[in-house]
């Protein structure tokens, strides 16, 4: 859908009715075979673990720990964090979600976001940085944009 949208674009009123249409047969799909979406879809559960996500790099760390203590409260397992200006805010930031999430797990699954601001050398030795200080990631993106499990 999103190559036969390319000429008009694929932002703003495009995408949304891409996703409302895909969103549409998904659905279409699934009841067609009379089950759950999600079991369309692979789930073999009717839960997930899911996580918190959002634009909070310029919270501070007291923000910070009120967005995730509210995300756990919820019962949010994980979170992925916008990293990448400064190494060590970034392993600042990512000890305050620790912290904030660890009354739903003593190792909560913690990710981490550049938004593509790291040249790949450089995504290695801050990685690289992030293990030294105990703080591995749950997923890794892979350079050609797949994800592999840590």
């Amino acid at each position: 859908m999103h190559d036969l949208a390319f000429k008009g674009g694929v932002q703003g009123a495009n995408s949304g009715a891409i996703a409302a249409f895909d969103t549409a047969l998904w659905d279409l799909k699934a009841k067609l075979k009379g089950e759950p979406l999600r079991r369309t879809l692979g789930a073999s559960e009717g839960r997930v673990k899911a996580y918190a996500s959002g634009l909070d790099m310029p919270l501070t760390d007291e923000k910070s720990a009120d967005f995730y203590t509210w995300f756990t409260e919820m019962g949010i397992y994980g979170s992925k964090l916008k990293v990448g200006l400064d190494i060590d805010t970034d392993i600042r930031r990512l000890g305050i979600v620790k912290d904030c999430l660890r009354p739903i797990s003593p190792r909560p699954l913690r990710c981490i976001d550049s938004n593509e601001y790291w040249l790949p050398k450089q995504a290695v030795g801050h990685v690289s940085e992030l293990e030294r200080h105990s703080i591995p990631p749950g997923w890794r993106s892979r350079l050609d944009g797949g994800t592999t499990k840590a």
